[in-house]
């Protein structure tokens, strides 16, 4: 993991939170959540901040606070690596800017689009480029419905909250979707144009061409 961009979004926000499933650490700030599997296990914020190379006097000014998963449960999301009705994921190509923020959209498996942003991606594109990741949805009793989990094999190193779509944006985008859709409307129109043009061309040249045979005769 990139600890590097954990610690650029922990200083970005001030807030640092720690969760303990079982043993096993996942820090982040209430929008993504990583694995610390293989890093030392620190005892409080000085320490932590220490691993990632966050000043003490920055770290002081960061709220930070540690919740405990109860059977393996916490925010209404399970923390397993395999939890139930998980399903994957598909990248669509077509990325988003919204507000200087570029989002990432992912097809649900329920054929619905979800959006992440890609900053938050950052400190696991390290595992997203191994041949076996995947990023997973999976459901939660919470008002997001829905959690995305970056995941290398089945091993879980991410949990990453859908980004919110505010109606103002949505309302834009469906402006900028109607204008495409019509451009993409009249290209199809005027091809269907064309293309009977050059039939109409073609079957001219034939008849003519047939005339032509017969009077030859």
């Amino acid at each position: 993991m990139k600890l590097s961009a954990l610690a650029a979004q922990i200083k970005n926000c001030g807030h640092c939170e720690v969760i303990n499933n079982g043993g096993r650490i996942f820090v982040g700030t209430g929008s993504a959540f990583y694995c610390m599997d293989g890093y030392p296990r620190t005892q409080d914020a000085g320490e932590l901040g220490a691993m990632l190379g966050i000043p003490q006097k920055k770290m002081k000014n960061i709220f930070y606070h540690e919740e405990y998963t109860i059977d393996g449960k916490l925010y209404g999301v399970r923390w397993d690596d395999e939890p139930e009705h998980e399903g994957t994921t598909s990248e669509i190509k077509t990325r988003i800017v919204i507000n200087g923020e570029e989002l990432i959209a992912l097809r649900n498996p329920d054929g619905s689009v979800g959006f992440i942003r890609s900053e938050l991606l950052k400190p696991v594109e390290g595992e997203l480029n191994k041949e076996f990741a995947q990023i997973c949805v999976r459901p939660t009793n919470q008002d997001c419905r829905f959690i995305y989990a970056v995941k290398d094999g089945m091993i879980l190193r991410a949990l990453i909250a859908p980004m919110s779509i505010k109606d103002d944006v949505a309302d834009d985008l469906d402006e900028i979707i109607a204008e495409l859709m019509s451009r993409r409307q009249s290209r199809i129109v005027e091809k269907m144009h064309d293309d009977l043009q050059d039939l109409a061309a073609q079957e001219a040249a034939e008849k003519a061409k047939q005339i032509k045979n017969r009077e030859e005769k």
